[in-house]
């Protein structure tokens, strides 16, 4: 968003991020009249952008280095007039790929990552030239105009990327007409998404007249409401302090914007009045809710400039049976407190460190690290995670593992799954329940006064702020890209960098543990007593015949791979071989682990 000539421009980006957020889009309009109006400065925002051009640069580098095709470059740095000339031409000469095109179509005017010549878009995606062309339909490759091709990190394609490429898709028809027929957008798993133009133009369409609307609706005295369950990109600690400024109801813990609006209409517009309020009922929410919320308020309001926020532990009646302090179960001295630092920006994500806290025999927390810096590094951790506690469970046959959130449990599953390793065991501590989630026991079991229920705002109960370097989840994933280009030792002790993650991680272990013990105080403070969930009713004979079955394929699976050794070249007699032979290997495990959700869903 820019002015030109005293006209407003606007850019595809301007589109999302209308899309994502109306309030980010109103507050881009008015820092624009009030340049001393910036966003805050956001780390984690430009190791996202500067990751995203690497990204691009890759796909480029296939284009050019390792594909040999005729690829136009317009140099973006030159002014605009003299950059869309030369797009334009480098389009009518026919270029194989014109790479961050020009285009303009006012209001509108953007630089495209890729433009490809539909003749060269198989040999860059890899698909089967037989598959695009049905995708394309009967159109000659040569008459055919040009895709619109984006490079986006993520490892999906998302509606706000079709929506811009779309925005590229009308303005080249505006310059080179006809309309192209189809998006591709680059993921950063490796993958290319294709798909219609069709699909998603008239959407696209929709998407523009609601956002030159507001744009023509524009009044700087008249701020949006922030979505409080949307992210405001580069605007999110503005949209933070608009919410807390209004005192809006959207900032209670737990509250919908569904809710939110009811309450609205029942009079109901901040924080403070659902603290205050003495209604017995609101259209369209159960009486039920409304105590929930009104208490969840109270509590936030309350606990307003303390160190430590206001609680309150659940009564036995308000509680589903075996839920909140009942599912916490009994101590065993063997328990494990486990937490893994991720990186979502690796191709296809990489989970490099697996931590774990647990009681020494002195009593303290102790502390062990499984690290894995590529993907089979990471398969190994895996396994020695697992490996771990099957052995640490020998000694400790009552033991659970204790995690905050579903995502650890998550990330065990998809690489189970991913990589077949290890699936009787995780099976097995799957269907002995040996994991627990705290952050369940927290939400269904006490009421806190804090906007989030986060570990990093529950655990203003039980201790004081924190000491390490690296003071968040988005902390560590900028903290470990400094690492990869630092050139320091792949373990904490010769690396200053994964020193600071990995005292962050046992950070979040040994808070972890804190947060165990203080729930065990609330459930023998207020009589709760553990109640398993119900055995899950599996004949024993059957489940004997499962392990043996799944020893015999286990054993099966050895042989297979025991002589395969690494992979022979392409040229080499024994490659067609090897390749049949590993892909025997894997299907003999394959229904059993396709069958396993199933199974972890029904018991």
């Amino acid at each position: 968003m820019q002015r030109r000539d005293g006209s407003l421009v606007y850019s595809p980006s301007d589109l999302t991020e209308f899309l994502q957020s109306p309030y980010a889009s109103w507050m881009s309009r008015f820092a624009l009249d009030h340049p001393k109006i910036k966003p805050a400065a956001d780390p984690e925002a430009g190791l996202f952008q500067e990751q995203g051009n690497r990204h691009e640069q890759r796909v480029l580098a296939r284009m050019t280095d390792e594909l040999g095709l005729d690829v136009a470059v317009i140099d973006t740095e030159q002014p605009p007039e003299v950059a869309e000339r030369q797009s334009l031409e480098a389009i009518r000469a026919g270029r194989d790929v014109v790479y961050q095109a020009r285009l303009a179509l006012p209001p509108f005017i953007g630089i495209a990552d890729f433009l490809v010549q539909p003749r060269v878009a198989a040999r860059v995606t890899g698909e089967p030239a037989w598959d695009v062309a049905a995708a394309k339909g009967s159109a000659p490759a040569d008459s055919a105009p040009y895709e619109v091709w984006d490079a986006k990190l993520s490892h999906s394609a998302k509606p706000a990327h079709l929506v811009q490429l779309c925005a590229y898709v009308e303005m080249l028809e505006a310059v080179a007409g006809p309309r192209a027929e189809q998006l591709v957008v680059a993921l950063g798993s490796g993958e290319f998404f294709r798909t219609r133009v069709a699909d998603s133009f008239y959407y696209y369409l929709s998407v523009k007249r609601a956002f030159l609307a507001a744009m023509d609706a524009y009044d700087e005295t008249r701020c949006p409401l922030p979505d409080a369950n949307r992210k405001h990109g580069r605007w999110d600690p503005a949209a933070k302090a608009e919410l807390e400024k209004r005192d809006h109801t959207t900032r209670v813990a737990g509250l919908n914007r569904s809710q939110s609006q009811k309450l609205a209409n029942a009079g109901i517009d901040t924080l403070t009045a659902l603290a205050d309020s003495k209604l017995t009922a609101v259209a369209g929410m159960a009486a039920g809710t409304l105590t929930r919320l009104r208490e969840q308020a109270q509590l936030q309001r309350d606990s307003a400039g303390r160190d430590r926020p206001c609680h309150r532990v659940l009564e036995a009646h308000e509680v589903q049976p075996g839920k909140g302090l009942s599912s916490l179960p009994e101590r065993s001295d063997g328990d494990v407190f486990f937490d893994i630092e991720g990186d979502p920006l690796a191709e296809g994500g990489l989970e490099y460190l697996w931590g774990v806290a647990y009681c020494a025999k002195d009593g303290r927390p102790a502390y062990q690290a499984f690290w894995g810096h590529n993907e089979k590094q990471e398969q190994r951790a895996f396994e020695a995670f697992i490996d771990w506690v099957c052995e640490r469970r020998t000694r400790y046959p009552d033991l659970h593992v204790y995690h905050y959130a579903p995502y650890e449990l998550t990330v065990i599953k998809r690489l189970m799954g991913r990589t077949g390793a290890r699936e009787a065991e995780v099976n097995e501590l799957l269907l002995g329940r040996v994991f627990v989630d705290l952050y369940q026991v927290v939400r269904h079991g006490i009421r806190v006064g804090q906007p989030s229920y986060s570990l990093k705002d529950i655990e203003k109960l039980y201790r004081g702020a924190r000491e390490t370097d690296v003071t968040g989840g988005l902390g560590s994933v900028v903290e470990y890209d400094k690492w990869r280009s630092s050139g320091e030792g792949g373990d904490p002790e010769h690396s200053p960098i994964l020193e600071s993650i990995r005292a962050y991680n046992e950070d979040d272990c040994v808070s972890t543990l804190e947060l165990e013990v203080w729930l065990r105080d609330r459930q023998r403070e207020h009589g709760f007593a553990y109640l398993p969930p119900p055995a899950s009713k599996q004949d024993e004979k059957k489940i004997e015949e499962r392990r043996k079955k799944q020893e015999e394929q286990r054993q099966l699976v050895e042989e297979l791979t025991s002589s395969l050794g690494g992979e022979p070249a392409d040229d080499d007699p024994r490659h067609d071989r090897w390749r049949v032979q590993k892909l025997l290997a894997e299907l003999v495990e394959f229904h059993s682990r396709e069958a396993k959700p199933v199974y972890w869903e029904m018991y």
